[in-house]
């Protein structure tokens, strides 16, 4: 296992190879990479994580339960009514869906998709921009922070796949900044345990899927 969890500030390397997220957010206040080993190649663990549904880990259910629980408290203090929505899914596909507020950046099959965001995320219910791709990499409104994450997968050695899981933010104030800032310190962990997880999850699946075809 490799890797760092560990949130940065900066521009990435000259010397780096380029990454699809780098053409959205090559500039960022805030970066966290997640980066693991796994015994797949990587076509299997690309495939496996384009399909991952997050709702399938109780943990993951769990934590966005948690979140949920900010817009309870928020809408109960406007006196509004709380309608439960159940979410049987939640793969890239319904991250990415019209109305959710994010948007599937760009995509290097079998090696790479990104996906972004922008908006208050350091408010009870979140307040979203409606930002289409093509715009993402210009917008620049003060009072809101633009978030962009990224799935990468590289082959290691003659079975093994390294994959990188991107987040970047950028705030265009400084008071954004600093809201996101302390909204990151209690999400920052939570966000890195989905992803490890995550990881973890798709590649037993893509192993279970190979070991199922090779017994067949």
């Amino acid at each position: 296992m490799l890797g760092t969890n560990e949130p940065m500030s900066g521009e990435p390397h000259a010397d780096e190879p380029t990454s699809l997220i780098d053409e959205f957010m090559a500039e960022y206040d805030v970066q966290d990479v997640t980066c693991a080993v796994v015994d797949v190649g990587p076509e299997r663990i690309y495939k496996s994580l384009r399909g991952y549904d997050l709702a399938t880990d109780p943990v993951a259910g769990a934590l966005f339960g948690l979140r949920t629980v900010l817009d309870r408290v928020a809408d109960a203090l406007r006196r509004r009514t709380w309608i439960t929505e159940q979410q049987p899914h939640l793969t890239i596909e319904d991250v990415v869906a019209l109305g959710t507020g994010f948007v599937l950046l760009g995509e290097r099959p079998g090696r790479e998709f990104a996906v972004g965001s922008v908006g208050r995320f350091w408010q009870p219910r979140i307040v979203f921009a409606k930002v289409a791709p093509p715009d993402f990499t210009t917008f620049a409104q003060r009072g809101y922070a633009k978030l962009a994450w990224s799935a990468r997968v590289l082959p290691y050695g003659r079975s093994q796949a390294i994959v990188l899981i991107d987040v970047r933010v950028k705030a265009f104030d400084r008071a954004a900044l600093t809201r996101f800032a302390r909204y990151w310190t209690f999400i920052g962990p939570l966000s890195r345990l989905i992803r490890r997880r995550a990881i973890a999850r798709a590649t037993a699946c893509a192993q279970s899927f190979f070991m199922t075809r090779s017994v067949s």
